[in-house]
């Protein structure tokens, strides 16, 4: 048999077991095991996730690289199931999906297949996996309180700090100590902020932007020093990276701690606000911007956020935030065709139009991206949505849609007697582990987690009782056919009066019928420049050249 090797090793102290505190020593340990059983194991079917906390389940790229593989292989092999994960929830669906394939699972630490077939063996996949939740709970507990006792003695507590190095100290603790190579490129920042230069000039001069060559000569001496280490940067510095720094207490001497916390939410770690009183710590021996300075920068950050609450009605937000619509029809819809960046609105309060232009190249100048042509929103949202009329909203695209649309009802209404019977099938034994979770409550040994539990299951049943009636269809008549194609050709007739009358709207409408996003091409024609874009609908392709007579 073929089988694959998955490991994992989280940077907290959750690993607390010898066997799983290194990748090396896992992949050794896995790859003996399945040997023992004499199975063949390819060095391309060996699946890592290093430095990945249990509860991360998206950003977790060995995992997600084995699932996209698990036709290639019989049998998965790793330590035990925290090494899948410390989710009880996530733990459970991964673990059906794979044995779904038709992969079976084994832990070479106990020399034990995972099995779950029957409600009992689901339930214990659960419980297993709950005992490894706790376990992550009550070493983020151990963990916060060693890196408070840290912080409140002005002792590093992790993570990384442009201008400064971590330093081991006597093999106790760590401590920060100033770069100085870094240290006198954040002096430079500032003394360019406090001089009137901007986050985006800033960035441009730091990057190497020719145009911008005067100021780097005056600042830096020529040179154009690598950008902070981040997933973001893409080797360049970006404007926000400027900005944070300007406001970082940590370069005037004060330590922060306690401002956010790790939250696990959805398959995936976020940092949320604690909600309590910041722990500050003053080390005027870490102090990189002297008091001058540092206040003549706060000052003009002060005024300059005074002058966009009055100009923009008290709206702090550059963009809108989660909840609020969009200003703009194709904000966040375009991509540069040059870089992959977003396309976005620039221009604003001191010219006399908006445009849509390539968003790293205004932040990061021409070093970052070479595309440095703008046009008008009102021409480009006009192009988009015609190309969209002239291409897509077309009676032959309508005629399409309807005839897809009955052809996927009749093929569901084909397979609707095996997966009705599927669907009944889980709804049996979902009500059986409900059953069975209620009985543990009732003998007093269930953890409070299973009330959770229980909950999830409820929600399940709820939606497959409703699946199930949605099976229960009729068959598609033609009389169906004629009066969804009438109702779709009376709202692609409005699609333009939508477009023009309710932004929010019409970005609703543009989401659910764009499939990915619009890639913009500057291109130069008849002595003019413009943009060809090209995308994808749901019902078919756009292209569109805009800015010259020729149609695509």
């Amino acid at each position: 048999m073929k089988a694959a090797i998955y490991v994992r090793k989280s940077n907290d102290d959750s690993d607390r077991s010898d066997d799983n505190r290194s990748t090396t020593r896992q992949i050794e340990r896995a790859r003996a095991y399945a040997e023992a059983k004499h199975w063949q194991v390819s060095d391309d079917h060996i699946f890592v996730d290093d430095g990945i906390s249990g509860a991360e389940f998206k950003e977790r790229a060995g995992l997600i690289k084995l699932m996209a593989h698990l036709k290639e292989f019989d049998v998965i092999v790793m330590s035990e199931i925290s090494r899948l994960g410390r989710d009880m929830v996530r733990n459970a669906v991964v673990i059906d999906d794979i044995t779904a394939a038709g992969v079976r699972i084994f832990y070479y630490l106990t020399d034990r297949e995972e099995v779950a077939d029957t409600p009992e063996q689901r339930l214990m996949v659960t419980l297993n996996s709950f005992a490894a939740e706790m376990e992550r709970a009550k070493c983020a507990e151990r963990t916060r309180d060693a890196l408070s006792r840290k912080a409140e003695k002005g002792y590093s507590t992790g993570g990384r700090c442009y201008g400064y190095n971590a330093v081991r100290i006597d093999g106790s603790h760590t401590d920060w100590a100033i770069n100085e190579g870094e240290a006198t490129v954040v002096r430079q920042i500032y003394k360019m902020y406090a001089d009137g230069h901007g986050h985006a000039v800033i960035a441009k001069t730091l990057n190497g932007d020719p145009r911008y060559r005067e100021l780097n000569d005056q600042y830096f001496d020529g040179q154009t020093p690598p950008p902070p280490a981040s997933r973001r940067s893409s080797g360049h510095w970006p404007s926000s990276s400027i900005r944070a720094m300007l406001h970082r207490k940590r370069y005037a001497g004060v330590l922060e701690y306690g401002q956010t916390k790790k939250v696990c939410s959805g398959g995936s770690a976020k940092k949320r606000a604690r909600g309590t009183k910041v722990l500050t710590i003053e080390r005027p021996d870490l102090r990189i911007i002297e008091p001058h300075l540092w206040r003549r920068v706060q000052d003009r950050l002060a005024a300059a956020r005074a002058n966009y609450i009055r100009e923009n009605g008290g709206d702090l937000g550059g963009c809108p935030t989660s909840g609020q619509p969009a200003k703009y029809l194709l904000s966040g819809l375009g991509e540069c065709a040059v870089c992959g960046g977003n396309m976005a609105v620039v221009g604003g309060q001191r010219h006399r139009h908006y445009y849509y232009g390539c968003f790293r190249h205004q932040n990061r100048g021409l070093t970052a991206c070479i595309n440095n042509h703008r046009e008008k929103l009102s021409v480009m949202d006009e192009a988009v949505v015609g190309a969209i009329q002239q291409s897509v909203l077309t009676p032959e695209a309508v005629d399409l849609i309807v005839e897809e649309a009955a052809r996927l009802v009749e093929a569901k209404q084909k397979e609707t007697p095996t997966y009705y019977k599927k669907l009944e099938r889980e709804l049996r034994d979902i009500q059986i582990e409900l059953t069975r979770f209620m009985t543990l409550i009732a003998t007093g040994k269930a953890p409070e987690r299973v009330l959770v539990e229980i909950h999830a299951r409820e929600d399940r049943i709820k939606e497959l009782e409703n699946e199930l009636t949605a099976y229960q269809t009729r068959t598609v008549t033609e009389l169906d056919q004629r009066r969804l194609r009438k109702v779709l050709r009376e709202r692609a007739g409005r699609f333009n009066d939508l477009m023009h009358s309710d932004v929010p709207k019409a970005r609703q409408a543009l989401n659910k019928l764009l499939d990915g996003r619009i890639v913009f091409t500057p291109m130069v024609s008849n002595g003019r420049k413009s943009y060809k874009f090209a995308g994808r609908t749901k019902v078919g392709t756009l292209l569109y050249m805009h800015g010259t007579e020729e149609r695509t």
